[in-house]
C-alpha cells in the first residue's frame, strides 16, 4: 500500500545524517572538474594572448626608437622566448601569488586587481540582490496567476529586457535619469569610504542596466518551477485541505524552487562578471572591467592573463560553491556508488 500523500510535499531541503558523507564523492568529482577548467583557461588565455597582433614595446618606447632599445626592451620583457618556456615560467610565478607586474606602471598584477576588484564585485553583488528580489516576486505573481494579463506582460517584459543590448539600455537609462531628471550620475564611481550615499547613487543606473536581464531570467525561472509544482498532487490535497493559495506558493511552490533558483544564483556570477565588462566602461566605472579592456588596448599582456585567471578562478568557485550546496540539499544529483554488480 502506498503513503498517503502529505500537504507539506517533498522535502527537497532537508539533511539527513551521513549527508557529507555521501556527497564527498561528487564534491571531489566537481572539485576535480573545476581544477581543470583552471588548467585549460590559464593555458587557452595565455596562447590567445601570445597571438594577439601588436606589441608592448609600442607603447613603452618613443615613435621611432632605435632598434637596440627595441630589442632590450624585449628581452627585459621576456617576449622573445619561447611561447610554452614563457607560459611556464608564468605559471610557476602565479602559483606562488605572482602574476606579474603590468609593463607600464610597474605596479604589480596583484595589487592592480585588488584595487580594482572591489568595485566589481559591489556591482554584481548589488545586481544579484535587485534581480533576485525582482525575479522571484514576478516569477511568483505570474506563476499564481498563468494567463493572466499580468502573465502575459511579465513574459513580454522578460523578453524584451534580455533582447535589448545592455548598452542601449544604459544609454537609456543616462538619458532619462542623468540628463533629463537629474536626478543621479551619468558616469564615474564613489568610494562608499568616501561618500556611503554617493556610492549608492553612482551604483543605481549601472545595477538596473544589469539587473533587468538578470531578473528577467530569475523570473521566467520560478515561474515554470512554481507553475509545474502547483500541479502536484501534494499540492492539490493542501488545497482540499482548505490551506490559502498564498500560503500554498509561498510554503510549498516556492520552497521546493529554491534548488533551482540556486543553481541559476551560481551560474549569474559568471554572466555578471563577463557583462561587467561592458558596463563598468559606459559607465566610467574603475572596476576590474575596466582594468581588463585597458589592459588589452595597452597590449600588457601579463595584466590580461591576470585579470582572466582571477575571473575564471572567481566564475569557477561560485560554480563549485552552488554545486556542493545542492549536492548537499538534494541527495538526487549526487553521483551514486557502483555497487560492483
Amino acid at each position: 500500500m502506498n503513503p498517503p500523500v502529505s500537504a507539506e510535499g517533498p522535502r527537497t531541503l532537508s539533511f539527513p545524517v551521513g549527508l557529507l558523507h555521501g556527497a564527498g564523492g561528487h564534491i571531489l568529482s566537481r572539485i576535480a572538474s573545476s581544477i581543470a577548467v583552471l588548467a585549460v583557461v590559464s593555458v587557452a588565455t595565455f596562447g590567445l594572448t601570445s597571438l594577439l597582433p601588436g606589441d608592448p614595446t609600442t607603447f613603452l618606447l618613443p615613435a621611432g626608437a632605435p632598434a637596440g632599445d627595441v630589442a632590450g626592451l624585449r628581452n627585459d620583457l621576456n617576449l622573445d622566448s619561447p611561447v610554452p618556456q614563457r607560459f611556464v615560467h608564468w605559471l610557476a610565478k602565479a602559483l606562488g601569488g605572482d602574476l606579474g607586474a603590468v609593463y607600464r606602471t610597474h605596479e604589480p598584477v596583484t595589487e592592480a586587481i585588488l584595487r580594482t576588484l572591489p568595485v566589481t564585485a559591489q556591482l554584481v553583488f548589488s545586481v544579484q540582490f535587485l534581480a533576485l528580489v525582482l525575479g522571484v516576486a514576478v516569477g511568483v505573481r505570474a506563476a499564481r496567476g498563468p494567463g493572466s494579463r499580468f502573465d502575459r506582460l511579465s513574459r513580454f517584459g522578460s523578453f524584451s529586457v534580455m533582447a535589448i543590448p545592455s548598452f542601449a539600455v544604459a544609454l537609456a537609462l543616462v538619458f532619462l535619469f542623468a540628463v533629463h531628471l537629474r536626478w543621479l550620475p551619468a558616469v564615474g564611481f564613489v568610494r562608499f569610504g568616501d561618500d556611503p550615499s554617493g556610492n549608492i547613487r553612482s551604483l543605481v543606473l549601472p545595477t538596473i542596466t544589469m539587473a533587468l536581464p538578470a531578473g528577467a531570467r530569475y523570473s521566467r525561472l520560478v515561474r515554470i518551477e512554481m507553475m509545474t509544482t502547483l500541479q502536484g498532487n501534494h499540492v492539490q490535497l493542501a488545497r482540499a485541505m482548505g490551506i490559502p493559495e498564498r500560503r500554498i506558493a509561498f510554503r510549498h511552490a516556492l520552497r521546493q524552487s529554491l534548488l533551482s533558483v540556486l543553481t541559476l544564483f551560481s551560474l549569474e556570477f559568471g554572466l555578471l562578471f563577463g557583462g561587467a565588462v561592458l558596463v563598468e566602461r559606459v559607465f566610467a566605472m574603475p572596476g576590474l572591467g575596466s582594468l581588463f579592456l585597458e589592459s588589452i588596448g595597452r597590449r600588457e599582456y601579463v595584466a590580461v592573463q591576470g585579470i582572466v585567471l582571477t575571473l575564471a578562478v572567481i566564475v569557477v568557485l561560485c560554480n563549485l560553491l552552488g554545486e556542493i550546496a545542492r549536492s548537499l540539499l538534494d541527495p538526487r544529483i549526487r553521483v551514486p556508488r557502483s555497487s560492483g554488480a
